[in-house]
């Protein structure tokens, strides 16, 4: 799958999305928006919005494929997907992508390291970046010293304004004693919104 790699800057020591989450966006007179998406993110909003499991393998391939190239620096000991903010779905895209990629490049997968307190609404729907961290604050929980020594790679699908990225970064860091975290989602947004 061809991807564009882009760097995702925070409190991370490196992160990164695989490619932009759309290609282009046009208003059009019959057909309202109109939407062309990149090969990830095309293969991602099948997964995610569609519930189709068989864009799975071809999303865990690029994403080990880009890890693979980054293992002998990061070094990876452990893989933590984000906790989902809809939980009603079948099943959890970015967990099961998670343990995918965890099989293809040979990193343990942590599922229940992190963990949500409460819910969140869907972030997509919140434009203020000052008010979308108000409502992550407090909101993942690790136990203390839980990543102790470990360098961390925290996986989600999209990068939207890093705001979900940089509370989990955080408590990984402060509370559960991380040695290293790194980021990786599979497509960020042009938007910051």
């Amino acid at each position: 799958m061809d991807t564009h790699p882009q760097l995702l800057k925070g409190c991370w020591a490196e992160g990164w999305a695989l490619d932009l989450h759309t290609a282009s966006s046009r208003l059009t007179f019959t057909a309202g928006w109109l939407t062309e998406r990149t090969a990830v993110g095309g293969e991602l909003y099948h997964l995610k919005y569609e519930l189709k499991r068989e864009h799975l393998p071809a999303l865990a391939k690029a994403a080990a494929d880009f890890l693979k190239e980054r293992l002998p620096e990061w070094r990876l000991d452990l893989i933590v997907p984000v906790p989902p903010s809809d939980t009603s779905r079948p099943f959890q895209p970015v967990e099961e992508l998670a343990r995918a990629i965890g099989a293809l490049v040979g990193v343990p997968v942590a599922l229940q390291v992190l963990r949500k307190v409460r819910p969140t609404s869907q972030l997509k729907e919140v434009e203020d970046a000052a008010q979308r961290r108000v409502l992550l604050q407090g909101v993942f929980y690790m136990a203390p010293h839980a990543l102790h020594g470990l360098r961390v790679l925290i996986f989600d699908d999209l990068y939207r304004s890093g705001e979900t990225l940089r509370a989990v970064c955080e408590v990984a860091l402060q509370r559960g004693k991380a040695a290293q975290v790194y980021v990786l989602t599979l497509t960020k947004t042009r938007s910051k919104r």
